[in-house]
């Protein structure tokens, strides 16, 4: 059997002390994990980190050389804690500049006498490509990391934009939902997990609704010839009266 093609990978960086206290609840990771999955890129990796320079560059360096494409957002604003540009250019070694087309879009709107801070919002990475987001929102990308706003809204415009030029790829996904303690079938999974190894990925989750409590087996993987097998191998082990549903 010929083995499917690795899917694009990812990893995500939420920047902001207000994140990590609590003063703002982070919806832009839920976002794109759910944009991402639904793309077929494998998210490997999602981070909450601060707003330090040093940690920021630690973090994109790390995080870029191991997967396709990285994902930042926050920190790029005008106010003295926007600090994730710094962040990335301290990543790859590279200088800060005050890009051109920035320049040419913030004097078009603003006038020449551009505030010192209100100039900032030019100032990339050197060798960063920036877009135009429906002619109004930059979108900066220096070689496989997006650098996104923090604005839930405006991560979802800039994501619409960009997502058409990533490449997709294949999740399959197939369910059974059982009453029975997870306890219960916690050793029947784990054979079936060991039997097809890195191929599927097995997971199980207890959950409640109106009728009451029942555990979420769920069964992913690339080839769906293969998910159905394991999904079939896991309902042989499975009482009937168990299942209450399979999707």
């Amino acid at each position: 059997m010929t083995q499917a093609a690795r899917n694009p990978s990812a990893a995500i960086v939420i920047i902001g002390a207000e994140v990590l206290s609590a003063k703002v609840r982070d919806a832009n990771g839920p976002y794109l994990l759910d944009h991402l999955r639904a793309q077929g890129i494998d998210v490997t990796e999602l981070r909450v980190i601060g707003d330090s320079i040093e940690v920021i560059a630690e973090t994109v360096r790390a995080l870029s050389a191991r997967v396709d494409y990285l994902f930042t957002t926050g920190g790029i604003g005008p106010t003295h804690d926007d600090v994730t540009i710094g962040g990335i250019a301290r990543a790859f070694d590279r200088e800060i500049i005050e890009h051109p087309f920035l320049v040419e879009k913030l004097e078009e709107h603003f006038g020449h006498a551009v505030d010192e801070r209100i100039r900032n919002l030019c100032r990339v990475p050197d060798g960063t490509q920036v877009e135009m987001v429906r002619g109004k929102l930059p979108l900066f990308r220096y070689e496989n990391v997006f650098i996104l706003p923090g604005i839930p809204s405006l991560v979802e415009m800039c994501f619409e934009h960009l997502s058409p030029s990533l490449p997709s790829g294949t999740f399959v996904e197939r369910k059974i939902m059982v009453q029975i303690a997870e306890s219960e079938i916690a050793m029947h999974l784990a054979r079936v997990q060991e039997r097809y190894g890195s191929e599927v990925q097995i997971g199980s989750y207890p959950k409640k609704n109106e009728a009451g409590r029942y555990v979420e087996i769920t069964v992913d993987g690339q080839d769906q010839a293969l998910v159905d097998r394991a999904l079939l191998h896991i309902q042989e082990g499975l009482r009937e009266d168990w299942v209450l549903d399979v999707q």
